[in-house]
């Protein structure tokens, strides 16, 4: 990247998105119209998916980068665990959702040129990030800036997508796969057992309990086939369980599963379901994720099997759980038996030939697409010129649930009715809102907890607030927050979930609640979990939310609760809107349609009248005496006794305040603290050759790996936590001795397992001399001075020859392979009494008595 079109030209410093016109198109002699139609053939669609790919390639080559922030000037930089952190202001921000965690940044110096950097953390205009070490000497010489930041266009999608087209037309049993023909009903009802015998688990599986309908979608799903399969129903109905007891089955039979979906939240679910249900060889399934995916909730055994990078014996693996997203990182090191994709509704049809071509090119492999097409499709958009009917934005399983072979035979497609989550009167209007009368509730309401219901007169509440200018409602917000005081007093708070319409409003909510255990966030964050209790916060004002007119979207809010959802919004606002009128005129019907807070918080109190004080009497000399002797009856007095007592109330108040807060400093002081928790696990070597290098990351990088192969003499597998020279400075005169190298290790006992290794290091060429002791702690430090006080002083005035070997003074024997006698307590009490420490007193070390000496 050294042309000035880079910026110059395509990329001035305006900042909004790029450009996207019809004019993109027509450069690639594409025709707009073609992606209007919607392809019945495989080569039809093989044809948009291609003139898609290549517009897109054409215009993010031109692209190249992108801006997303100007004006960054350096606050600050430091050097840690051989790291180069470094701290800028940045003026303005173009693309916050551009600085996440572990995303690239170029901080651009020079016309076409830059160095790059990953984003550790961003603070209002605060941005911490860590220099790649290949740009070190850049950054070194260009950090003072003022520089502007930008992002690389990541366009590789659309290259995969060109060659996946390529794989699929040439594999015959692909394209069966994608059913654009009619597709071959396998007449084999024997359920699949891999020829190469059944897996050996490490622990028994314990199978969910199915209805009758769920366990016929099994049967379907297990048969020996490699026709593709459709799971279809509506939210609730058990289509997740199912698919659970069917990975089961495949793994014992010895298939080999790829389980994707469109969300880490959905896959953390997932792998969560598998593991309760026995499932938990991690040497069996591997939860791929992202590494700057770091949720809050995630079980300790989820992060067990959860791993950033592809494992070398992956083909060992039984189980794959990945989102569609990520599946690029297994490249085609796997193939699997049968592939899974959960919320098939989210995933456009591309994005299924991408993971076929890859995964899925074998005769006998077997997609299996299971979702429900009331909820909202694909919504990850990466293109802004075409809108959301085209081809390549619809999910595959839209196409093949409206075609006769799917709706005819049983043996492609299962829809399942019977729902098992929710209550009746939510599954009531679900079905009369999105599914036609096409759902029946199993549960009865005698299921349901009525406590749940102390202040609810029904499962589905409305609470009507006001409208708020901005991108945050607070209104919504503080009626919430009510709410969750409230039902706190009966339900746990993991049992309670809180889904916001937009981000805005889901960052006020978290604010205002960063204290409790409720999970909050937008809808799709919820995708694959479900709560007892929802509070929904609209967010009205201004414009409507994209997400409140979006097709199923209600349908989605509405299925994530069990026993109770409350709506908080404006009912005004709202009821513009067809299916949300439904809703509201549902819970008027109910008289669940509440003002505020007039069901759950009492009337505030009726103001007493204003009464004026007395008028206070003029002072003169003739009722002077009478005011300083009048006692007990008057008002003055009535009044300083009054004061008196409260000051001595808040001087008991504050007295017992000030000796609980004195007795958890006394507390506290017995803990150990964490300086001395890292000098508890610390050694510092003497002796230790320095490297000249100029740059601080080549001498890090020396001191690295001279300690690996220190360790490998001493045969011990330890890994530091931190290596550094202390003083921080190198010297100037290449003749000094080398700086002490100070190791902190993971913990004390691997601290003490290199002690007890370091008489390998005797006579050896180029370790031999250096000195390994331990770092203490304040208590440490201040015995070795005592230790070595009474050395010197009983060497100099007594002639006695003392040792300090392993943190004690010993007596010295004559056999120099056998360990020093230690003093006894009683020893070293007479000597520290005979020769106590005085202040102030400086202790030099002794560097030839050396531990491993």
């Amino acid at each position: 990247m050294t042309s000035s079109k880079l910026k110059g030209e395509f990329c001035p410093y305006k900042y909004h998105s790029q450009p996207r016109s019809l004019a993109d198109i027509h450069d690639c002699n594409v025709d707009p119209a073609d992606f209007d139609k919607i392809p019945t053939t495989f080569e039809s669609a093989k044809k948009q998916i291609s003139d898609f790919a290549l517009t897109e390639i054409r215009h993010f080559e031109k692209a190249a980068i992108t801006p997303i922030g100007r004006h960054a000037t350096l606050k600050e930089y430091s050097n840690e665990n051989n790291k180069t952190k470094a701290v800028f202001y940045v003026q303005e921000i173009s693309d916050i959702n551009a600085f996440k965690r572990r995303q690239y940044v170029l901080f651009d110096f020079e016309l076409g040129k830059y160095f790059k950097a990953y984003v550790e953390q961003l603070n209002g205009n605060t941005l911490t990030v860590v220099i790649v070490d290949y740009d070190l000497l850049l950054f070194m010489k260009h950090k003072e800036g003022p520089l502007d930041l930008y992002q690389e266009v990541n366009y590789s999608l659309f290259i995969n997508q060109l060659k996946a087209l390529d794989r699929i037309a040439a594999n015959r049993d692909v394209i069966r796969k994608l059913a654009y023909e009619t597709p071959l009903i396998d007449e084999d009802t024997t359920s699949y057992d891999n020829k190469f015998g059944r897996m050996q688990l490490s622990s028994a599986l314990s199978f969910p309990m199915l209805s009758k309908e769920q366990e016929l979608a099994v049967e379907l799903m297990t048969r020996h086939s490699n026709t593709t399969f459709v799971l279809n129903g509506p939210t609730g109905t058990g289509k997740t369980v199912a698919l659970m007891k069917t990975v089961l089955q495949l793994v014992q039979s010895g298939g080999r599963v790829l389980v994707t979906t469109t969300s880490n939240y959905a896959a953390d679910a997932f792998t969560q379901d598998l593991i309760d249900h026995g499932f938990k060889d991690k040497n069996l399934m591997l939860h791929l994720i992202k590494s700057s995916y770091e949720p809050a909730d995630q079980s300790d055994e989820v992060k067990a099997v959860s791993a950033c990078d592809v494992p070398d014996d992956v083909h060992q693996l039984s189980v794959v759980i990945a989102t569609v997203g990520y599946l690029f990182k297994l490249h085609n090191k796997i193939t699997f038996s049968h592939i899974i994709v959960e919320n098939a509704h989210e995933v456009p049809e591309v994005d299924i030939w991408t993971c076929l071509s890859t995964f899925g090119l074998s005769k006998e492999t077997r997609l299996i697409l299971a979702g429900d097409l009331r909820l909202p499709g694909p919504h990850s958009i990466v293109s802004n010129i075409y809108s959301n009917k085209i081809f390549f934005k619809q999910p595959m399983m839209k196409r093949l649930v409206n075609t006769a072979a799917f709706q005819q035979h049983p043996e492609l497609m299962i829809t399942l009715t019977e729902n098992h989550r929710s209550h009746p009167a939510i599954v009531n209007t679900l079905q009369t809102l999105s599914y036609s009368n096409s759902m029946i509730s199993t549960r009865k309401e005698g299921d349901f907890d009525k406590r749940l219901y102390e202040g609810f007169k029904y499962p589905i509440t409305f609470c009507n607030v006001k409208v708020a200018d901005g991108d945050a409602n607070h209104y919504e917000v503080y009626a919430i927050v009510k709410y969750v005081e409230m039902l706190k007093k009966t339900v746990p708070e993991n049992e309670i979930g809180i889904i916001a319409a937009g981000r805005t409003q889901q960052n006020l909510l978290k604010q205002m609640l960063n204290k409790t255990r409720i999970k909050i966030g937008t809808a799709f964050t919820f995708g694959g979990s479900e709560r007892r209790i929802i509070l929904f916060s609209a967010q009205c004002g201004g414009d409507y939310p994209d997400h409140l007119t979006e097709p199923g979207f209600l349908n989605l809010v509405m299925s994530r609760a069990t026993d109770l959802i409350v709506f908080v919004g404006n009912g005004d606002y709202l009821e513009q809107l067809n299916d949300w009128k439904f809703v509201i005129d549902v819970c008027k019907e109910n008289n669940a349609y509440n003002e505020g807070f007039a069901m759950i918080i009492p009337p505030p109190p009726k103001p007493q009248p204003y009464v004026p004080p007395p008028k206070r009497q003029q002072r003169t000399s003739s009722n002077a005496s009478q005011r300083r002797n009048t006692t007990g009856s008057s008002s003055s007095s009535d009044v300083s006794s009054g004061t008196l007592e409260t000051m001595q109330t808040l001087m008991q108040t504050l007295n017992g305040v000030m000796s609980h807060v004195n007795a958890l400093v006394e507390e506290r002081k017995k803990f150990v603290q964490p300086k001395d928790f890292e000098r508890g696990r610390s050694l510092v070597i003497l002796g230790m050759p320095e490297s000249r290098c100029s740059t601080p990351s080549a001498r890090m990088e020396d001191d690295r790996k001279k300690m690996v192969r220190l360790f490998d003499i001493m045969n011990i597998e330890v890994t530091p936590a931190s290596i550094y020279r202390t003083p921080l400075a190198p010297p100037s005169d290449p003749r000094a001795p080398a700086r002490r190298l100070t190791v902190v290790l993971a913990n004390d006992r691997d601290r003490n397992h290199v002690f007890s290794n370091t008489y390998k290091l005797k006579d050896h060429p180029e370790f031999g001399r250096i000195g390994i002791q331990p770092v203490h702690t304040e208590k440490e430090h201040e015995h070795y001075k005592l230790c070595k006080h009474i050395k010197k002083e009983a060497r100099e005035r007594e002639n006695v020859h003392l040792v300090y070997y392993r943190s004690r003074l010993c007596k010295p024997n004559g056999n120099i392979r056998q360990a020093p006698e230690k003093l006894t307590r009683m020893e070293f009490l007479e000597w520290s009494e005979k020769y106590p420490l005085p202040e102030n007193v400086e202790i030099i070390d002794d560097e030839s008595e050396f531990e491993n000496e």
